[in-house]
């Protein structure tokens, strides 16, 4: 008994060892419950992390969802139909396809369009197109985005190819052999689509050899003018000499003399005969009617 009490009487020297036993036992229990309750903590942590992880990605996948929403809405907002720009008067179908090119697709872009603008679009197209007048496409688009045909019939009927006469030379010269075209700007256009569709091939049976416009190049005036000059369909064009066409033309104002009717007789054989498929490769070639 004695000797167990040296242990607590300072009398032997193993008591300080025995007490730092005790002492580090009882501080590794400590150490012990407050590491259980750090990983505690660290588990609550990591399940919060893991949550928001969760919560942020639904999240995304929603962002993403509405993204992909507003990306359909404004993919079928830019691939509205397009409209008919051989309408406008001046504008072939290749000249469309620069426009188009170009994002002009539909009348109210076209109309909002600058000469400036139209003019480096068609620069840019090539040396062929640098001699093409677009100063009047925006009135006529406007007129045509707005639904106004009866306007854009009496516009067009005073332009010449397209062009503002008042602004060719010899624009003080005065022209009475053409008399006003008859109808609606609406049944110019519908000549405008069997004309187009004639020259790809799909309109061969809804033939009118009286509608000169089918060859590129001539317009509603210029094929008023031949008809009464007594070309009256294909096959008379086809079989009229160059140079009479030209003469034609002289004889009717110095505002004709830009055109070059070089290539319609050849056009209109083509008609004429009903070889559309070569009829459009060989429009395909041409600009603007010339070759």
């Amino acid at each position: 008994m004695n000797d167990f009490f040296k242990y607590f009487d300072g009398s032997d020297a193993s008591v300080p060892v025995w007490l730092m036993i005790l002492v580090a036992f009882l501080l590794g229990l400590i150490f012990k419950s407050l590491g259980c309750a750090r990983k505690g903590e660290e588990a609550d942590e990591g399940a919060l992390a893991g949550a928001g992880a969760v919560a942020g990605g639904a999240g995304l996948v929603a962002e993403k969802a509405v993204t992909s929403a507003a990306g359909a809405r404004g993919a079928s907002a830019t691939t509205a139909v397009k409209d008919d720009l051989q309408v406008i008067e001046g504008i072939g179908p290749k000249v469309e396809g620069v426009l188009n090119d170009a994002d002009i697709e539909t009348y109210r872009r076209l109309g909002d369009s600058s000469t400036g603008e139209l003019r480096g679009i068609l620069d840019k197209a090539g040396p062929a197109y640098k001699v093409i007048d677009p100063d009047s496409w925006p009135e006529q688009a406007r007129l045509a985005a707005d639904g106004k045909w009866d306007e854009l019939k009496e516009f067009q009927e005073y332009l010449v190819g397209g062009v503002d006469p008042a602004k060719m030379p010899g624009a003080s010269e005065t022209d009475s052999t053409i008399q006003p075209l008859m109808g609606s700007v609406k049944e110019l256009k519908t000549d405008a689509t069997v004309s187009k569709s004639r020259k790809t091939g799909r309109g061969k049976a809804a033939k009118k050899p009286e509608d000169l416009k089918v060859v590129e190049g001539i317009g509603p005036k210029i094929e008023e003018l031949f008809h009464n000059a007594g070309i009256a369909n294909w096959h008379d064009l086809a079989n009229t000499d160059v140079e009479k066409l030209r003469q034609i033309l002289r004889d009717a104002g110095s505002r004709f003399q830009m055109h070059d009717p070089q290539t319609w007789p050849e056009q209109a054989r083509l008609a004429d005969e009903g070889k559309w498929d070569e009829l459009k490769e060989y429009q395909d070639f041409l600009q603007g009617g010339r070759a």
